[in-house]
């Protein structure tokens, strides 16, 4: 009787496979556009809208809150509002009904013709510097091993 030679060991004469003892991890993340943020955040104000006018009940990421008897507004792209694009403002405050429904309708035409292309662009510098950020412990933090 022969005996059987084991799968992993035939792999092991390939040299281009590697052995290790710690898997390695790759995220192939797509390339993010403008003009994909640009659709993502268009597509959130119309929901908003459409939401806040009560023409349906989606679970959105809020644009605005209701603070007392008026509203807070802001553009957002996720849960981040767009810095300096609102009157070189991030929030606008004290909005009654009729105005939420015009700074949507304005939102919605500043982000389709361009004018938030540097806050989407700003944030998504930052969305991305903030994956590739290496998650290690301060030195503080460490661990210290205990003489037993």
């Amino acid at each position: 009787m022969t005996k059987q030679i084991n799968f992993f060991e035939q792999l092991k004469q390939d040299a281009s496979i590697t052995f290790s003892d710690k898997p390695k991890v790759v995220y192939l993340r797509r390339q993010v556009s403008v003009e994909d943020v640009r659709k993502k955040v268009l597509a959130n104000l119309t929901t908003n809208k459409a939401v806040f006018e009560g023409k349906s009940n989606e679970d959105v990421l809020a644009n605005y809150k209701k603070v007392g008897n008026t509203f807070q507004f802001a553009i957002k792209y996720g849960v981040r509002p767009l810095p300096n694009v609102l009157g070189g403002s991030t929030y606008v405050d004290g909005l009654n009904r009729a105005q939420m429904l015009s700074a949507f309708d304005t939102a919605c035409e500043m982000v389709e013709r361009g004018d938030c292309d540097t806050a989407l662009q700003t944030l998504m510098a930052a969305n991305a510097a903030m994956r590739k950020k290496v998650k290690t412990k301060p030195a503080s933090q460490k661990k210290k091993k205990v003489a037993a």
